[in-house]
């Protein structure tokens, strides 16, 4: 499976998230790394992108992280997630990077950090653990 595949699979099986402007630029065992570009539709009074649009990409970057080590496990599933926001992010982009800290056969346990851009402090971080299932998805 490769990144564009996950793209399409995210875009399919949930639509409102899929209606983003995502785009993977790295799509590895070790890293994934997604950037998206946001509009106004994605804004908040106050200048700054709404707290479920950051939580939409985190749970996005932690599924592909999964499918990047698995390709078969299409059915895995959110069992926990946390976020801490740190700053109001700008409303031009968002760069998501996660990693998996450890993945087993029923679950992986992952961390992500949300920035401006891959040089900028995070505004965001997220740990989540999904249930990890082999299927269609």
């Amino acid at each position: 499976m490769n990144a564009d595949e996950v793209l399409t699979l995210i875009r399919e099986q949930i639509p409102f998230v899929g209606r983003l402007d995502m785009e993977m630029l790295r799509f590895g065992p070790d890293e994934v790394e997604l950037l998206c570009r946001m509009d106004d539709e994605h804004a908040r009074p106050g200048g700054t992108i709404s707290g479920p649009v950051m939580m939409a990409l985190g749970d996005v970057v932690a599924y592909a992280c999964i499918l990047a080590r698995n390709p078969k496990a299409k059915s895995s599933v959110t069992v926990g997630y946390n976020i801490n926001f740190f700053r109001r992010p700008s409303t031009d982009r968002l760069h998501v990077t996660g990693r998996i800290h450890k993945m087993g056969r029923r679950m992986a346990f992952i961390d992500i950090m949300i920035s401006q851009g891959p040089d900028d402090d995070p505004v965001a971080q997220v740990t989540c653990s999904y249930a990890v299932a082999e299927g269609q998805g």
